[in-house]
C-alpha cells in the first residue's frame, strides 16, 4: 500500500515540479555554479590576489545557496500537499481497515514516548507489537527518498554545505569575542 501512495506523490511531483521547465533550469544553475565554486576552491592564487579570490569564491557559495533555495521553492507547496493527502490516507487506514491489528513485531522493547507511537492502537499485552503507524511512517521515510533516487529526481549534490556556512559563522563570531 505505502509503495502505491509513494509511487503516486512521486509521479505528481514528476508531473508538477520536476518536468517544468523553471526547475529544470534552477538544476542547470545549481549544477554550473557548483562547478564555478569547484574550480574556484581548487584553483591555486598568489598571496597578493588572496583576498580577492576568496571574496569571489564567497560570492559564487551565496549565489549557490540562492541557486539551491530557489530548486527547492516549488517543491515546499507540493511536499505541503502530499502531506495533507498522507495524512487523509492514514486516518482512513488507521481508523477503518487497521483498527487494533497487530501489523508487526520490533525485535527489540520500545521505550518511553517511542512505546506510545509503537504501540498505538493496540490492546495486545505484548510491548513488541507493533501498529500501523509506526510501520506507515518507516516506510513513509524510507520509499519516497529511494523512489525519488531511483527515478532520478534527486536534486544534484553541490559544493554548498549548510553547515560549513554555520561553521564560519561561528569561527567568526569566536574570533570577534575571543
Amino acid at each position: 500500500m505505502k509503495y502505491i501512495t509513494c509511487r503516486f506523490t512521486v509521479g505528481i511531483s514528476y508531473l508538477l515540479v520536476y518536468r517544468g521547465e523553471d526547475y529544470k533550469r534552477a538544476i542547470a544553475k545549481v549544477k554550473e555554479l557548483d562547478a564555478k565554486v569547484k574550480k574556484e576552491k581548487d584553483m591555486i592564487v598568489s598571496i597578493d590576489k588572496r583576498k580577492a579570490h576568496e571574496k569571489k569564491v564567497q560570492r559564487l557559495e551565496e549565489e549557490l545557496k540562492f541557486a539551491n533555495q530557489a530548486m527547492s521553492g516549488p517543491k515546499f507547496k507540493l511536499n505541503i500537499f502530499v502531506s495533507l493527502s498522507y495524512m487523509v490516507a492514514y486516518y482512513h487506514l488507521s481508523n477503518y481497515v487497521y483498527r487494533s491489528a497487530v501489523i508487526a513485531q520490533v525485535p527489540f522493547v520500545p521505550v518511553g514516548l517511542f512505546k506510545a507511537f509503537v504501540r498505538r492502537g493496540l490492546a495486545t499485552e505484548n510491548v513488541q507489537h507493533a501498529g500501523f503507524g509506526f510501520l506507515y511512517t518507516l516506510t513513509s521515510m524510507s520509499l519516497k527518498v529511494t523512489i525519488t533516487k531511483a527515478l532520478g529526481f534527486a536534486p544534484p549534490r553541490t559544493e554548498y554545505s549548510v553547515w560549513d556556512e554555520q561553521k564560519k559563522k561561528s569561527e567568526k563570531y569566536a574570533e570577534k569575542y575571543a
